[in-house]
């Protein structure tokens, strides 16, 4: 039986926090002094209600980890005025205009006016004790990336929305390519083939991933 959640602010398990807002939600992993988000969620001022719900100060969170560069997952980055932000170096381009992001028929530009540091397919990072590993995954849009928390969470931005607890591939009107995609989640899968906890950006988390991934992890169907 699927262990789905819903979109809820508040602790979610272990060390991790959801933000929620009806449009998105991001997320807080806090080892009790040091702090990192998973997105910065739609705008400053939803942000900053959310934090002020799990309380948390924004002055903890020391690093962002951007899953990649819609506005509705930048829009609150200036909250975590002392953090610093980190985005997958593929996300450039529908940064700088070179690859058009794909928005139902129309073809745009994706704008971050904040700096950031950019990384590679499987960088790691350490704060406090919290341990990460990115996990590039595109098709969403370029640089989409998911990352691993701890060896044990999962955080997979726009790449999948789970369905009655099920991985379904995201919206396709604001995919820049489905097909890449699909196949991103087939790898995500094997990479990491157990977690405990996988949280979307748009339709909430789940504590049993093999279940949500069962479509996708290998021998599975």
């Amino acid at each position: 039986m699927s262990a789905q959640r819903s979109k809820a602010t508040g602790l979610i398990g272990g060390r991790v926090y959801a933000v929620a807002s009806p449009m998105v939600s991001f997320y807080v992993v806090f080892d009790g002094h040091t702090a990192v988000a998973i997105d910065a969620g739609f705008s400053a001022e939803l942000a900053r209600r959310g934090l002020d719900q799990i309380g948390i100060d924004p002055s903890l969170v020391r690093n962002v980890f951007l899953t990649h560069s819609d506005r509705d997952h930048t829009g609150g980055l200036s909250v975590f005025s002392d953090a610093e932000i980190h985005l997958c170096v593929h996300e450039k381009a529908v940064i700088d205009g070179s690859v058009p992001r794909r928005f139902l028929f129309l073809k745009r530009r994706n704008r971050l006016e904040e700096a950031y540091v950019p990384f590679e397919d499987g960088a790691a990072f350490t704060a406090g004790s919290i341990r990460l590993r990115a996990i590039w995954t595109p098709g969403h849009t370029p640089g989409s990336t998911s990352y691993l928390v701890d060896e044990s969470v999962l955080f997979t931005g726009d790449l999948l929305v789970l369905k009655h607890g099920r991985a379904a591939p995201g919206a396709r009107f604001i995919t820049n390519d489905v097909e890449e995609s699909e196949r991103s989640i087939h790898r995500l899968a094997e990479r990491v083939p157990g977690a405990s906890l996988l949280c979307t950006g748009h339709s909430g988390y789940t504590t049993d991933y093999r279940y949500a991934m069962a479509r996708y992890l290998p021998g599975k169907g």
